[in-house]
């Protein structure tokens, strides 16, 4: 059962799926440079920090208790609290998880961050580290365990789909006066990208029964919409396509995606997840990667569009767009592609 693709990757996500170490490192060679691998373990009523380079040694340090962890996140993340305090001062309350890297890391380095439990609503890429921002010293791939990094890296390194595959801009636009703005930006994201525009529009979007077909001839696909949850449970989340059509977790579970696909989802809570009892994810992220795709990009909180759009160009221009040739410019490097764009939308 475990050397099923898909039930390969199902068992990664709950963390089902262990692996050694020199696996880890072969699958992940030649993948990224310059990696350091960030684990967040649970360990009886302990959080541990544990840290490894490929090839390299593992080291760790206990954070403190769990359970104050998980209040200090429902407190610090109470709607109340969201509205009124200062980003600044949220993540201030919680910096002493990411402390420790100080000590084990360079500036430079990409980290894989692979946090536990409820710890996944935190961007931990935001927190700061020696007075900056944690993206802005180094760039971030999250994952959400070791084995599923190096299935993902391994579909990257086969497959020739950045080479060979097309390029697909959806999108669904909100009807109001940021709406032609939007659809502006979608249009300057296909050119970006090499592709046509034939399934963007500033009125209709698309259709549920059109999406399939067009997601799994697509080496890169970018959606700039809404997600919506008909709960606060995370298993329940839908994107928005055109009319009364919705695109649920279950409907992206069976896709066949393109080997090695890219995914970029501009949509308010688009990286919203839930756990499950067995510590499973749940929601749209890990459905596209069952799927087949090898990197996701989401929003985890509310995004204005104009954010959204701006984040989309830069992205595109530093890791994805082709060039006059119709090709990848060179090694694509999505994690230092997501650190730019992130940094020229705070203008920091």
């Amino acid at each position: 059962m475990k050397q099923h693709g898909d039930m390969k990757t199902v068992l990664s996500l709950r963390g089902q799926y262990p692996m050694l170490k020199t696996d880890f490192d072969t699958s992940v060679a030649g993948f990224m440079d310059n990696i350091v691998y960030v684990d967040w373990i649970r360990l009886g009523s302990s959080l541990l920090i544990v840290i490894s380079r490929p090839r390299g040694r593992i080291d760790y340090e206990e954070l403190g208790n769990f359970h104050d962890l998980l209040r200090n996140l429902h407190n610090c993340f109470h709607e109340g609290d969201l509205r009124n305090k200062s980003p600044q001062r949220i993540f201030g309350q919680l910096e002493d998880i990411i402390k420790p890297l100080q000590s084990y890391k360079k500036p430079g380095e990409t980290l894989v961050l692979s946090p536990t439990e409820s710890m996944h609503r935190l961007p931990l890429h935001a927190l700061k580290l020696k007075g900056e921002p944690l993206i802005k010293r180094n760039p971030i791939v999250y994952s959400y365990s070791a084995s599923l990094m190096a299935i993902c890296a391994e579909r990257r390194n086969n497959s020739k789909a950045y080479r060979d595959g097309k390029s697909i801009v959806i999108g669904n636009p909100k009807a109001d006066s940021v709406k032609i703005m939007a659809a502006a930006s979608m249009d300057k994201s296909s050119k970006q990208l090499q592709t046509g525009t034939d399934f963007i529009s500033p009125t209709c979007g698309m259709r549920n029964s059109d999406f399939k077909s067009a997601a799994e001839g697509a080496a890169i696909l970018h959606y700039h919409g809404h997600a919506k949850y008909k709960s606060d449970s995370a298993a329940e989340a839908v994107l928005v396509l055109t009319g009364d059509d919705i695109l649920t977790p279950k409907d992206v579970n069976g896709l066949q995606l393109q080997e090695g696909a890219h995914v970029t989802l501009i949509a308010c809570y688009s990286g919203k997840q839930g756990v499950s009892l067995g510590n499973e994810p749940l929601g749209i992220v890990p459905a596209f990667l069952v799927a087949g795709a090898s990197s996701v990009l989401a929003t985890l909180w509310p995004i204005p569009s104009t954010a959204g759009q701006k984040f989309s160009e830069s992205f595109y221009q530093h890791g994805l767009a082709k060039g006059a040739d119709g090709q990848m410019r060179g090694q694509v490097d999505l994690a230092r592609a997501l650190q730019q764009a992130t940094l020229d939308v705070l203008d920091v």
